[in-house]
């Protein structure tokens, strides 16, 4: 097999990898740092598979190979590519981690519940405490005395183009008047 299809093939595998990584780290996790957001995991290992899969290309592709410079543009281009699949394995990730929906489907699959079985866990006090809980478990809000605020200028200024961004589409905005 030649250089080109060596390489292509690991990157089409590095969501694995990302894979295996997030399996280790979550159960490492759940023992030792059993407070860890599922979502900030899930982006470490990502994070993780970068040197990872800079490991496997130099151990299986590159170091067979003789090069007069290093493969600095193949690896640039494998650096994008894992970061567009690794974005999407963390996107697939969360949609199943929040989804309601899916939730709902895999507790069917152990089979039938019944409404009050649902209503219990879906209640809006408890999925709006899940959510606060899991941002300030991400930092990404605070708690001071009973209110919740964002922890740094850097999610004011995403949360305010988000909502510029809602405007623009024609959506109303979600902020309260005069903020």
């Amino acid at each position: 097999m030649d250089l080109d299809r060596k390489f292509l093939l690991l990157l089409s595998g590095s969501p694995l990898v990302a894979f295996a990584l997030h399996a280790g780290l979550s159960r490492a996790l759940r023992r030792f740092a059993p407070q860890s957001a599922y979502q900030g995991v899930a982006g470490l290992a990502v994070l993780l598979g970068y040197p990872a899969l800079l490991l496997l290309a130099w151990g299986f592709v590159f170091s067979r190979v003789r090069f007069e410079t290093p493969p600095i543009a193949a690896l640039v281009y494998g650096a994008f590519v894992y970061s567009g699949l690794a974005f999407a394995y963390v996107q697939v990730y969360n949609m199943s981690e929040t989804s309601r929906r899916i939730h709902i489907l895999t507790r069917l699959s152990k089979g039938p519940a019944s409404a009050a079985e649902f209503s219990e866990k879906y209640s809006p006090e408890r999925q709006l405490a899940i959510r606060l809980e899991r941002l300030v478990s991400l930092g990404q809000i605070r708690l001071e005395d009973g209110r919740y605020a964002l922890a740094s200028k850097p999610l004011w200024l995403i949360a305010r183009a988000m909502d510029g961004w809602a405007r623009v589409l024609g959506y109303p905005s979600r902020a309260p008047k005069g903020a």
